[in-house]
């Protein structure tokens, strides 16, 4: 009979016949029998045992580690076992998770689809993958990219469901800011140049060449350049998102805005009863530009130009339509801007000429070719020189000496008469006190102003700088406003010719009588003086009607206390009637041509040399 047994347990390495190591799980027993010491030995290999031990602690250490969410589901899809990464996903504790309905099947019954796909996907293939809808604990949806997998366990714990799972909420934001980045302006968040050729081509192949109207227009901020050089670059980039917002609000019909580049912007519209109707949401457009803009505390006033293409008239393609809008926009521009115009065919040839002698007029601003000549105005009764008017010229390297006519209506609509007026300025101040130096003092000097730098902040300031960087009293100058330009925006000119007036400068109006002169804005604007206009001098005073109009204009401006000029006079009979019916200054070619600035002081010496104010 045993008794007394004790038994030792060892493991060892050892080495089979064929080299490989395994590992061996000894016991050892050794016990009485009968009064006899006895002992026993087995032997067992248990390296598999070992190596699947540590291979589920090692697969434990990786379900607890994963940044992919794992769960365990019985065939009823309740929630059998999760991971820390499935609590971190869904907000859910597994512990009370654990018997409950997984979310991901939770969700998926409310798509009966997706469900349908699923289940298919599993019964077919034993697994799924793709993307799922799932919702955290505290109800927000949130999207997962995840693989299902069936097992079909024949054991006590029958079928199963692993789902491994990401959430890729983060990278589809990524997704979508890089997508938005590509396809939207970062500055305007309205689309950009390339999603908006996208839609145009999309609108195209949906419409009817014989009977969709879609048209295309090309709106352009009108000597934007000013307010990034006045305000700053910052004030720039809000306005541009300013004017971004005020043309998709102006839209009427439905239609699409996005940038183009700089201060450009695009418009589609699509599904119009005709093509006037285009001209309408033109009107809207340029109507919205009405107000200023409010900058950084400052109001900025703008205009906009716009240039039309239509399909399929002027191209069936985007890149045509995109070509004849930039040509009509370029009439728009020639033709006084704040306006639209529609392509029309040698558009594009006009626009070129135009392009090409703004490129020559700001080469020839560069060099300093553009010169001042001086036409004299004489007082009525003594001939004597008084005044003098600025007119430019243009010493063209090959061309000669050329008149306004050739180059001022391109300086205007390419943006360049503001450099173009303050270099004749600076010329006209320096001739002014050659004048004083010559024994001529008190002599002053007109200078015209264009409509153009009236939409220029800084006109006012820049033009008193060169004036006194000359040394040269603001009584001196004269700037000569036409009558069509004080008939613009009244109020925002009266402000800035009452600015002129408070720095001393005094105003004329040009061209009296040719535009719907209104004896309200006589009496409103603070100006100093009327200059007939030629057409009006050119019969007198044979023409009874031309007589009757000079006659009012003399006692008009006698009863408001301004300066009378004539111009345009070339015969003796002229200065008798004109002086005879109370004029105060004379101007013309029966006096002078205008003349440079040595030709003008041996004129004044020759004829006048005691000139006085």
């Amino acid at each position: 009979m045993r008794h007394g047994q004790r038994t030792l347990h060892s493991a060892i390495w050892a080495r089979r016949k064929d080299g490989k190591r395994i590992r061996i799980e000894v016991k050892s027993a050794i016990f009485e029998d009968n009064g006899r010491e006895c002992s026993s030995m087995s032997i067992r290999d248990v390296t598999e045992r070992l190596r699947w031990g540590y291979q589920r602690r090692l697969l434990e250490a990786m379900h607890e580690c994963s940044s992919d969410g794992i769960a365990i589901m019985d065939e009823n899809w309740l929630l059998v076992w999760a991971n820390p990464a499935f609590e971190h996903a869904t907000g859910l504790d597994v512990a009370d998770a654990v018997g409950q309905l997984s979310p991901f099947f939770r969700q998926l019954e409310r798509n009966p689809k997706k469900l349908h796909a699923v289940l298919s996907a599993l019964a077919d293939n034993g697994h799924w993958h793709g993307e799922l809808i799932s919702r955290r604990a505290d109800g927000e949806l949130y999207p997962l990219d995840g693989s299902i997998v069936e097992l079909d366990n024949t054991a006590e714990d029958g079928r199963q469901y692993i789902a491994i799972f990401r959430d890729v909420s983060q990278m589809r934001r990524y997704e979508h800011e890089l997508e938005f980045a590509y396809q939207y302006d970062a500055l305007t968040q309205l689309p950009n140049r390339a999603n908006f050729e996208g839609r145009v081509e999309e609108a195209l192949a949906h419409s009817n060449p014989s009977s969709d109207v879609v048209a295309l227009l090309l709106v352009n901020v009108d000597h934007f350049a000013a307010v990034n050089e006045s305000l700053g670059h910052a004030a720039g980039d809000t306005c541009l998102r300013l004017i971004g917002q005020r043309i998709a609000a102006a839209l009427d019909a439905p239609g699409l805005v996005a940038r183009h580049a700089g201060d450009s912007f695009f418009v589609l519209v699509s599904n119009l009863d005709a093509a006037p109707a285009s001209a309408f949401v033109a009107r809207r457009i340029l109507k919205a530009f009405d107000r200023p803009f409010q900058v950084h505390e400052q109001q900025v006033a703008l205009s906009a130009s716009i240039g039309i293409s239509l399909f399929a008239a002027d191209g069936r393609s985007v890149a045509q339509l995109m070509r004849a809008a930039e040509s009509a926009l370029a009439e728009a521009k020639a033709s006084g801007r704040a306006d639209f115009r529609y392509y029309e065919t040698g558009s594009e040839t006009r626009a070129r000429e135009f392009v090409s002698k703004a490129a020559e007029i700001r080469e020839g601003l560069k060099n300093r070719q553009f010169v001042a000549a001086y036409q004299p105005i004489l007082e009525c009764n003594s001939e004597r020189v008084v005044k003098i008017e600025a007119l430019a010229r243009w010493n063209h390297p090959t061309r000669g000496l050329l008149g306004p006519g050739e180059f001022i209506g391109v300086a205007e609509r390419a943006g360049l008469i503001a450099e173009l007026t303050e270099e004749l300025l600076a010329q006209t101040v320096a001739t002014v006190k050659a004048l004083d130096a010559a024994g001529n003092p008190g002599i002053s000097a007109a200078v015209n102003l264009s409509a153009r730098q009236f939409r220029d902040p800084a006109m006012v300031e820049q033009l008193e700088g060169i004036v006194r960087k000359g040394q040269l009293s603001p009584e001196r100058i004269i700037f000569e406003i036409t009558e069509s330009l004080m008939m613009q925006d009244v109020s925002s000119k009266d402000r800035i010719i009452k600015d002129l007036k408070e720095r001393g400068f005094r105003i004329y109006m040009d061209d009296f009588g040719t535009g719907y002169s209104s004896l309200n804005y006589l009496r409103n604007f603070a100006i100093d003086g009327l200059k007939i206009d030629r057409s009006f001098v050119a019969r007198l005073p044979e023409d009874k009607t031309d007589a009757v109009i000079v006659r009012s204009v003399v006692a008009i401006a006698r009863e408001l206390g301004l300066l009378v000029v004539a111009e345009g006079i070339e015969r003796e009979v002229q200065v008798e009637y004109l002086c005879a019916q109370g004029c105060d200054l004379l101007q013309g070619f029966l006096f002078e041509k205008p003349m440079g600035q040595t030709e003008l002081l041996a004129y004044i010496k020759g004829s006048s040399p005691d000139a006085a104010q």
